[in-house]
């Protein structure tokens, strides 16, 4: 495994499989992100198309209010 880092994808390097990516984590609490029917699952999620944050840590570290702490 090799970190994305915007290189071009390398068919000889990667393997595309549709249908098997069915979740995502948030990149602050590690919840699991996902339409689909997991235990704990969260599925009100913001993303910037490539990193994806739960409702709460994004309510929290993004749109938090003037003079409040992290």
């Amino acid at each position: 495994m090799r970190l994305y880092t915007g290189q071009s994808y390398d068919p000889a390097e990667y393997e595309l499989v549709e249908g098997v990516w069915d979740h995502d984590h948030c990149e602050i609490c590690m919840a699991t992100i996902s339409n689909d029917n997991y235990k704990d699952e969260i599925r009100d999620a913001c993303t910037n198309g490539r990193d994806w944050l739960c409702r709460a840590c994004y309510e929290k570290v993004v749109v938090q209010e003037p003079g409040e702490a992290v």
